[in-house]
């Protein structure tokens, strides 16, 4: 088998690279973001805290190391109150947009999990609580009287007010691309910033689940600082590695604990991948197909 030219799916990635390197343009603090949200008519102004990186632990104890696992830049917090009700209001800035994306994942990313799209941000909806990111913001909204079930829509008409203020949108699909969108399952884009698969080298990974199944196979792309160095790793990493003839540069396929199939492929200076729940041989139609989609040809 003749090799592939490989220079379309460069020339794509790097232009993504070019793009996920981008900094978020003007836009408010967390602080600004609380300071500036209007509690419902009839509603106090209880409390209003900001949290950086180094005490954020005081609000949200046992949950702060998620938080600053995606680079934490700060967290706002206002309490609104009204007789014996409260709704608790928590901003957090993330600093990047795929770092917001990242912490609503790893948070909500579950089967049966109800989605909206409120003022350009994606959000999870649960009876009393909703949380929601959008542009590098991730927000929640919590209220104390959870029996209540908001039959009155305070959560939901603040958490409209809260997402109009800040900037931007929330687009997984485009912030995972050049994975494809056809295919890709709603609700399913992620972000990792560190330890993806538990490899220290796998870091700033985009990642989205394909097919209808309900074991969908995810895929999974990355520009680490060396390639080859990480491709190295990951194979001295894993056991009965069979390699995979005829995709990138190089790939390889193996068998892992408690994921599946992995199969890998080094392209140029990315890596990417699947993760295979079911296992199946070979590498899964939807990886070729992304391969395919960045200029690579059997």
């Amino acid at each position: 088998m003749v090799r592939p030219s490989i220079s379309a799916a460069a020339a794509v990635l790097t232009a993504c690279a070019m793009a996920w390197a981008d900094g978020p343009p003007d836009r408010p603090s967390a602080e600004d973001v609380a300071r500036g949200l209007a509690g419902p008519e009839g509603w106090a102004v209880a409390d209003l805290h900001v949290y950086g990186p180094d005490n954020v632990y005081e609000k949200i104890d046992g949950q702060d190391q998620a938080y600053l696992a995606f680079d934490l830049v700060a967290m706002a917090n206002v309490l609104f109150e009204k007789d014996k009700d409260g709704l608790d209001v928590e901003v957090y800035d993330m600093g990047k947009p795929e770092h917001a994306l990242g912490i609503f994942a790893q948070q909500h990313r579950a089967p049966n999990t109800q989605y909206e799209t409120i003022e350009g941000g994606e959000a999870a909806v649960f009876p009393a609580r909703i949380f929601a990111w959008k542009g590098p913001f991730y927000v929640r909204i919590d209220r104390r009287r959870k029996a209540a079930e908001d039959e009155d829509g305070l959560v939901r008409r603040l958490a409209h007010s809260l997402l109009r203020a800040i900037p931007g949108r929330a687009d997984g699909a485009g912030l995972v691309a050049p994975l494809p969108k056809q295919g890709m399952r709603p609700h399913s884009a992620g972000f990792t910033h560190k330890d993806y698969l538990g490899y220290e080298c796998l870091s700033d990974v985009r990642q989205a689940k394909y097919s209808p199944s309900d074991r969908p196979v995810t895929l999974f792309l990355l520009r680490p600082a060396d390639a080859v160095v990480a491709m190295s790793a990951v194979r001295q990493g894993e056991k009965s590695i069979e390699d995979v003839p005829g995709l990138g540069d190089e790939a390889f396929r193996a068998k892992r604990p408690y994921f599946g199939t992995i199969c890998v492929v080094r392209l140029g200076k990315f890596i990417v991948g699947s993760v295979d729940p079911e296992g199946t041989a070979g590498a899964p139609e939807a990886l070729r197909e992304t391969l395919r989609m960045l200029g690579q040809r059997r």
